[in-house]
């Protein structure tokens, strides 16, 4: 998950493709900070690792299957891979800039969680709102997912192990 801020000045380079293949492999291996915890939750790390390292390959095939390359890529040669001169002037500085990032990164994140739920509790309340208006008291998304999984021939052991997961 890393990964984007490591080839950020790369990104407006690359073709559609190119961002496909970056996010899907990105979603599709463990991030070092959630490597870390799961470790310190009593994961074994062994399995971690060769989920993540198998799981890379499978990823950009899959990537490619679905956004299969079309355009003319603008990073084919190494003479086209331009770096960026760093703004700071001493590597305490480096690190309190990666710091700040850091710190902008993880608040963009928990923003977007928080936001996520409330669209889901606003949904969950509108739909309540609509069981009470034509009858239906104490109606919420809940109620609506097993009408839904039921009319779509799903048995109701199957719809209730989903509903308890």
């Amino acid at each position: 998950a890393e990964a984007p801020l490591l080839i950020k000045p790369y990104l407006e380079k690359m073709t559609e493709s190119e961002l496909h293949a970056v996010m899907t492999s990105g979603f599709a291996c463990i991030a070092g900070s959630l490597f870390a915890a799961y470790i310190g939750f009593g994961a074994c790390p062994e399995y971690l690792l060769s989920a993540t390292v198998m799981s890379a390959p499978a990823a950009l095939a899959i990537s490619k299957l679905f956004c299969p390359e079309t355009e003319q890529s603008h990073l084919t040669k190494i003479e086209d891979l331009e770096l960026a001169e760093g703004e700071e002037s001493n590597a305490l500085e480096a690190i309190s800039n990666g710091a700040v990032m850091a710190v902008e990164l993880v608040f963009a994140i928990i923003a977007n969680l928080i936001v996520f739920l409330a669209l889901l509790a606003f949904l969950d309340n509108i739909i309540g709102w609509f069981g009470d208006m034509v009858g239906y008291q104490g109606t919420n998304g809940e109620d609506l997912s097993f009408e839904v999984s039921f009319c779509s021939s799903l048995s109701k052991n199957a719809v209730e192990c989903t509903q308890s997961v």
